[in-house]
């Protein structure tokens, strides 16, 4: 049986953290660069839009692709109270969309020790480093 080499863990995670670091780095000086092609993105659809609006066209073909309209929408909930108390009234529940909380999901299993019925729940074990 061979002896297994002792693991000097202090290197290890010091190695870890400098990789981390090394990759918030790149990720960071890759965000500065690409803002500037996000940035010459959206001048030309600007272009686009402009184009598009004054002429009534919904759409501009060319050889190399084409440019058209898009209706993008987004939805928060700016008062949780009222828009509860608007889903329940009415049955509007197709207005919400449910999810399960997780942490509400653990500590019922550890209460009860079965999930709430209708819920799947997963739960594996991570390795994080700090500082």
């Amino acid at each position: 049986m061979t002896a297994q080499p002792e693991i000097n863990y202090d290197q290890l995670i010091d190695k870890y953290i400098k990789l981390r670091d090394k990759k918030a780095e790149i990720q960071k000086a890759q965000k500065a660069e690409l803002a500037k092609f996000d940035s010459a993105m959206l001048a030309l659809e600007r272009i686009f839009l402009a184009h598009m609006q004054a002429t009534g066209a919904k759409s501009v073909s060319t050889q190399h692709g084409t440019a058209y309209q898009k209706t993008q929408t987004s939805c928060t909930i700016a008062d949780r109270d009222a828009f509860l108390r608007f889903v329940k009234q009415g049955d509007n529940w197709a207005f919400a969309d449910l999810r399960a909380n997780a942490p509400a999901v653990k500590a019922y299993l550890e209460a009860n020790e079965e999930l709430p019925p209708g819920v799947n729940f997963v739960s594996r074990l991570t390795v994080n480093v700090q500082r």
